[in-house]
Formats: C-alpha cells, structure tokens, sequence
C-alpha cells in the first residue's frame, strides 16, 4: 500500500539513507548518512516542508523545500564546519572527482554562460526523489502536488528550483509539471512555477 504523508523529525535518517540511494555519486551523497541527516534536519527545524511516500511502510521517497530567505544551509554549514572540513579533505585525498570540482569551484568560481536575472519567488523545492521501487509508478508527480498543497497552506504563490542542464529526465518531467526556465548558470536551469 502507497501512502503520502508529511515528514516528521524522526524520518530524517530515513530521509538521508533514500537520498543516498537515490543520488548515488553525488556531492552530497558521499558526505555520508549522518551528515546528511544533520543537513535534511536543519532544513526541518527550520520550517517543515517535507513530504513522503511510503509503499507497505517502508520509505521510497520525499520532496522538500524551503521558504526563501532560509538560513539553514547557512546553520548546517556553520555548526558542521569542522566535520565538513574533513570529509572534504578526506574526499579530495581519495580522488573524489565532485569534491575536487566543488573546491575548485569554490577558489576559482566560474561565471554563469548566461546573464544572470533576478528571480523572486516565495519557495524553493530543495530535493525531490524516488526509490527505483516507485519510478513510473506517479510517486514523483504526487509528492509535488502534496508539496504543493503544503506551500500553499503558507500562502506561497509560486516557487523555484534548480535542475542540471545533463538531467533531461528531470527537465522533461518539470516541464510536465508546469514549470517554465527562467535562468541557467554554466550547468543548471532555474525553473519556476505558480501555484
């Protein structure tokens, strides 16, 4: 039995092992389950904009996001410093392709390919994910609905997110989803959409 419901604090180690599984070799996910469970939970504490599927009780997926002018990816950087500062280090001493890009980003910045331009909106959505045990099941179109609901019980009105330019999967299913590119940097599109 599927079931959609929103998140709760205790879900986040859950949250955290679902966003490994589902973005394996990304930068995020080689941070490990815990630090990704202090990431999503900054995020929750904040502001709960968390939804869930479930399928016979166990986790397949989630989306969330955040209201804009969110400082909790500032909070989690802040208060894991010292342990990100050694998983980045050990990242690199281990030839961690994404985290020797993400430092050289981050000493040699690229400019955006594309005039930059301003985007006001109310929300963000953060992360969305399912298990392979859901894909084309619909999961993900739901979870943005619920998502969406939930935005609106805070009086959102439209919200933005950021998708790689190389995810054409994503790209095809936001755009299904009524958003429309609004801006890109050297490798994402910024979508937006009203609610």
């Amino acid at each position: 039995m599927t079931n959609y419901r929103i998140a709760t604090l205790e879900d986040m180690p859950e949250v955290a092992r679902v966003h490994q599984k589902c973005f394996p070799g990304t930068f995020i996910a080689s941070f490990g389950q815990k630090l990704i469970t202090d990431y999503y939970t900054e995020f929750f504490n904040e502001n709960p904009l968390f939804v869930l599927v479930e399928k016979d009780g166990s986790l397949e997926g989630f989306c969330m996001g955040y209201m804009t002018g969110s400082e909790a990816r500032n909070n989690f950087m802040s208060k894991c410093k010292v342990r990100l500062a050694f998983r980045m280090l050990y990242l690199c001493m281990t030839f961690n392709k994404l985290a020797i890009q993400k430092c050289l980003a981050f000493v040699m910045p690229k400019k955006n390919s594309a005039p930059s331009k301003k985007i006001v909106a109310d929300a963000d959505l953060l992360s969305i994910c399912v298990t392979d045990n859901m894909k084309g099941s619909g999961a993900a179109k739901e979870l943005v609905c619920k998502f969406e609901e939930l935005l609106k019980t805070r009086n959102v009105k439209n919200y933005t997110l950021a998708v790689y330019k190389d995810n054409a999967r994503a790209i095809g299913f936001y755009n299904k989803m009524g958003f429309e590119t609004v801006a890109e940097t050297f490798d994402e599109y910024k979508m937006i959409k009203s609610i």
